[in-house]
């Protein structure tokens, strides 16, 4: 049995473990209704070039609300001129989304709804440069659109090691974790120029000292 929203929505009653959303034309609570009919069952979520009818804070509540951690795979990608934050109006200290570029930065740094996340990737501009000491350790496969990161710097990122969740200070040794120890693939593009990075590591223990090997191909 199919349930209508409005004449364009329809839901149905049985779990849904994927849902893919092109060029939607909805607002916020319209996106909710549809992501909270899958309930916990959702694995994979893809949003790509929302309509204006959902801005930013919108976008926000919906990862942040109508997501959970049995979500495995999270895509979004919007268009250049959605909702648009400019360099000179955007304000990274801020929790607003309306004011701060960085969307997922605030969602991961707000919530834990995220946290078991094995793939993201994200297209336009949602994202500030402290995106990576936000992300969940679970992370596998990352693609990144608009990032200005070097290898150079991509490498020393995978050198070290943060408090997970990055707002809260290390109670004891176990918040204070490898950055990404699970990261397998990372896609990084940015000014028209793509860098595919793949690579390999392996870990040298020695007491509490970790050190981590990274073999970069660069092609």
């Amino acid at each position: 049995m199919i349930k209508p929203i409005h004449a364009s929505i329809t839901l149905p009653n049985c779990p849904l473990h994927t849902i893919i959303l092109t060029e939607p034309d909805l607002d916020k609570k319209e996106l909710a209704l549809i992501l909270k009919s899958a309930g916990e069952s959702l694995r994979t979520l893809k949003i790509s070039r929302p309509s204006s009818k959902l801005d930013r804070p919108g976008l926000c509540w919906i990862l942040k609300e109508c997501t959970g951690p049995g979500l495995e795979s999270l895509t979004v990608a919007i268009a250049r001129s959605w909702h648009i934050i400019r360099s000179s109006d955007n304000d990274e200290l801020s929790e607003d989304p309306a004011k701060n570029r960085g969307l997922f930065e605030i969602v991961f740094k707000t919530s834990l709804a995220l946290k078991n996340l094995k793939s993201l990737s994200i297209e336009g501009r949602l994202t500030n440069s402290a995106l990576f000491a936000s992300l969940p350790p679970s992370i596998m496969k990352l693609r990144w659109g608009g990032c200005h990161l070097t290898p150079a710097g991509f490498a020393q990122a995978l050198s070290s090691w943060s408090n997970y969740p990055p707002d809260q200070p290390a109670g004891g040794h176990d918040k204070y974790i490898p950055w990404l120890p699970n990261l397998k693939c990372c896609t990084i593009m940015g000014d028209g120029n793509c860098q595919f990075i793949p690579f390999y590591f392996y870990f040298c223990l020695s007491g509490r000292a970790r050190r981590r090997h990274v073999h970069q191909i660069n092609n």
